[in-house]
């Protein structure tokens, strides 16, 4: 009679959940083919606890992730690297000091491939200014006064494939498609600012760019747009082109309005700096130069430049999506500096975690290729499968709360799912994603993945449905 009754509460258990299922699916069926809905060319995938996956819609086809691919790149560079890895920038020097402060050789900088390197990001706490200072104290504490030398950065830890040749050439002159580098400065991006203050459809006036780059023109086509249609203007022109041209809109207002675009050439630009600040502070030097392989030369430690801990700088990643952070955690993970060698280590990590890599296809590390792919029903095998490794509370540490933090900020900002979603978001031209975790009122944690590719509507549209299907997640209770 107990064995009866035993088994009659294990198939109540198992009904309640096929009931549970049944009603978790029949809401997102509905909000997924809604009258008012947009064309959902989508893949689905959310799993429960135990990491049965309770929904799916074309989970097992593969779809363009945008920047939720980040979370694979960062949390792989976890698990191999450490959370306490950092970058290391050395600066020394060849050659002989002598007595009287001559250096009989040259000043060396050479670059880890550190994304934070300069970076003015407050989460950072430094800048350009403050490493020029440091460097400069470093050499004077030497007793350098004065290099019968150049000034030398060595950029050899990266190959030279700075951005991707398949990103789009609106892309690669604005911030975010800048690439990568052997050496990074102040995320390899500048200020551009424009007056706005005239009628609806004149041309603006540049008013400058910060900070300045040596060489460096640009042709302006931005004109001013009504007030509050926001930022829509591209610089074109990526790494190596020196000529800018940038076109688009601003919105009409008053006060400068600022765009941030790519660097033409960042470890020049650093060189070139450091050069003129030694000058500035009465250390001369007879040039400047940007070499990609080390000679064979002794180099003598003067002081060395650390980033911060690999735990901020995925967090920051994942926050703010920081395409150069992800390009240079691929290329840190390679054996040769490139993102074909990253890719590769990422897949074979991924096989000796039980993670089927087959459903993964990577051209970069950051997601702003249109030809990576990933499975839905891999995106949240792989989450659930770090959750239980690390530990809940660890994983969402390295992701974003919805409603509060960077990128989502906004997102299910009314909803009162907000405080327990964690969650990296994804936007390219025709795709919105969002991959994370959801914790429901009584403490279950589901992981999910939403792909949507091609699509014909708003980006807020889709958005807007994302929040629904995800508010049902929350809702959901095995």
């Amino acid at each position: 009679m107990k064995e009866l009754i035993n088994i009659l509460i294990i198939l109540s258990m198992a009904c309640f959940s096929i009931q549970a299922q049944s009603s978790l699916e029949n809401q997102i069926n509905r909000l997924v083919k809604e009258k008012e809905s947009i064309e959902f060319n989508a893949g689905i995938s959310i799993r429960n606890s135990q990491g049965t996956e309770v929904y799916s819609l074309q989970s097992s086809r593969k779809f363009m992730p945008a920047s939720t691919l980040k979370v694979i790149t960062s949390f792989i560079a976890l698990d191999i690297l450490g959370n306490n890895y950092k970058y290391n920038t050395t600066i020394g020097y060849t050659g002989n000091l002598e007595t009287d402060g001559t250096l009989k050789g040259d000043v060396v900088i050479v670059g880890s491939g550190d994304p934070t390197f300069g970076s003015s990001r407050s989460e950072i706490g430094s800048g350009l200014s403050q490493v020029l200072s440091e460097i400069h104290n470093a050499i004077q504490k030497t007793g350098i006064k004065c290099i019968d030398g150049n000034v030398i950065v060595y950029t050899g830890i990266f190959d030279e494939e700075a951005s991707l040749p398949s990103w789009s050439w609106s892309d690669v002159g604005n911030y975010y498609g800048g690439g990568v580098f052997g050496l990074n400065m102040n995320e390899n991006e500048y200020n551009l600012s424009f007056v706005r203050n005239k009628p609806i459809g004149s041309l603006t006036e540049i008013a400058g760019h910060e900070p300045q780059i040596p060489g460096m023109t640009i042709e302006n086509k931005v004109t001013v747009a009504r007030p509050g249609t926001g930022d829509n203007a591209y610089i074109y022109g990526g790494h190596g082109f020196y000529h800018k041209m940038v076109k688009g809109t601003v919105p009409q207002g008053r006060g400068l309005f600022t765009i941030r675009g790519s660097m033409p050439d960042p470890p020049a630009y650093f060189a070139q700096t450091l050069y003129m600040y030694l000058k500035d502070q009465g250390i001369d030097a007879q040039n400047y130069f940007i070499y990609h392989v080390k000679p064979d030369k002794i180099i003598i430690p003067i002081t060395q430049i650390y980033s911060p801990p690999l735990s901020d700088i995925v967090l920051i990643n994942n926050t703010f999506s920081v395409n150069l952070y992800s390009e240079a955690l691929l290329k840190t993970l390679s054996d040769d500096g490139s993102r074909k060698s990253g890719i590769q280590k990422i897949k074979e990590k991924m096989k000796d975690e039980g993670l089927a890599p087959l459903s993964l296809k990577m051209v970069d590390g950051s997601g702003l290729g249109t030809g990576n792919s990933i499975t839905p029903a891999l995106f949240t095998r792989f989450l659930h499968h770090y959750y239980k490794k690390w530990g809940f509370k660890n994983t969402i540490s390295y992701l974003p709360q919805a409603g509060k933090e960077g990128t989502v900020r906004y997102f299910l900002q009314q909803s009162t799912a907000r405080n327990r979603v964690w969650v990296k978001s994804g936007f390219i031209e025709g795709v919105v994603s969002y991959a994370g975790f959801v914790e429901n009122k009584t403490g279950q944690i589901s992981t999910f993945s939403i792909l949507v590719n091609h699509i014909d509507s708003p980006a807020s549209t889709v958005r807007k449905k994302i929040e629904k299907i995800i508010e049902a997640v929350y809702l959901y209770s095995e």
